[in-house]
């Protein structure tokens, strides 16, 4: 049946949407609740070996319910069909015996393995600015094309083993769709324009990114489709599983239907957002989960808490927000949110360990 959706490309979803609707009207309600810590898997050294755990803070605290583990695409499948699964294995059983649950997401995006480019996909080359992470700072870096057809069926194949590894493993409680991604696990595209860059040490100036899609054919129904499919792949492989789709208003360039320019949100298209998401409520119903990770004290997401109470939705906070922090939690519990993504300096931070608490009981 997977082999079949990676034709997806050439024929209509409404025969599929229906089939998984339908099958998904009567999802289980998801167990993707509470407080999760994030960036809390470190390399660690012992007798002269190397291995990543999961922190021990973590693990012990019991503010934390789970765990979001990220493994990157070059690092479980360094070379085409060969999969590589112990780091991700030791950093659930680490979890399990912990008795916490984890969340997973595989990292596509400038992670993707040089061999799917030897393969013939086609990649989109951007400016890398962001610092202390990643490639070099100013350095120039490459994503798939979301719907070049290599790439879709090479991330496709992918998926359908990372389903068959984890789908029913009872440690993992949700998985997040991804595809359309480029230095995060958030839908998100490359849309600098001739932008100055500057890490205080390191300048340059960000390639046209806008136009450089416009150049390749880019337009609104090609990225929203790419989303769909990757999200269709993910049901397929993960019947089991929630399954989280990771948005922000303005993810993708601002370009129309007819690969015009338009006049977007801070210089993005929100209208690939605002249909992706109601498609994928109708068609995946409470399986699919809602996700944003800029949550601060002054920010939150009107269309996603619109939906609150009808699927479960989360927030990670955009960063580490320490004396703020109480206050943008309490925008997430008020505008419904089912779970909360935290950094571990927030976690640990004695002074907001009672607002943790309130939290954590809330959200229990």
């Amino acid at each position: 049946m997977f082999r079949k959706l990676i034709g997806y490309a050439s024929m209509t979803m409404a025969g599929l949407a229906l089939s998984l609707s339908t099958a998904r009207a009567s999802f289980p309600v998801p167990s993707v609740h509470g407080i999760f810590a994030i960036n809390a898997v470190h390399l660690q050294t012992s007798h002269g070996i190397s291995t990543y755990q999961v922190d021990s803070s973590m693990l012990t605290n019991p503010l934390v319910d789970g765990i979001q583990l990220r493994v990157f695409w070059s690092d479980v499948e360094p070379s085409d069909g060969v999969f590589a699964w112990t780091t991700l294995d030791n950093e659930i059983a680490q979890v399990k015996a912990a008795g916490k649950v984890a969340t997973l997401r595989i990292m596509p995006g400038y992670s993707a393995p040089s061999w799917v480019y030897q393969e013939g996909a086609q990649g989109f080359n951007f400016i890398w600015n962001s610092n202390g992470w990643g490639p070099p700072f100013c350095s120039v870096a490459t994503i798939p094309v979301p719907w070049d057809p290599v790439y879709q069926a090479k991330y496709g194949a992918l998926i359908e083993a990372f389903g068959a590894r984890y789908n029913s493993n009872p440690t993992v409680v949700g998985v997040k769709i991804s595809g359309v991604n480029t230095d995060s696990e958030e839908t998100h595209l490359p849309l600098q324009v001739n932008v100055p860059l500057s890490n205080g040490t390191t300048g340059c100036t960000s390639n046209n990114d806008v136009a450089n899609w416009q150049a390749i054919g880019y337009t609104r129904t090609l990225a929203i489709n790419a989303w769909e499919y990757f999200g269709q792949v993910f049901a397929q492989a993960f019947p089991s599983q929630p399954l989280i789709g990771v948005f922000q208003p303005g993810g993708f360039p601002p370009i129309d239907n007819n690969g015009n320019l338009i006049t977007g949100y801070n210089g993005a298209d929100t209208i690939a957002t605002e249909t992706i998401v109601p498609y994928e409520v109708s068609t995946l119903a409470s399986q699919f989960l809602l996700q944003n990770d800029a949550l601060s004290k002054s920010w939150n997401w009107q269309l996603q808490a619109s939906y609150a109470g009808q699927i479960d939705t989360g927030y990670q906070t955009i960063n580490a927000l320490g004396s703020t922090l109480p206050t943008a939690l309490n925008n997430a519990i008020g505008a419904g949110g089912d779970f909360l993504e935290l950094y571990e300096g927030d976690i640990t931070n004695p002074s907001l360990q009672s607002t943790l608490t309130s939290v954590h009981n809330t959200l229990g």
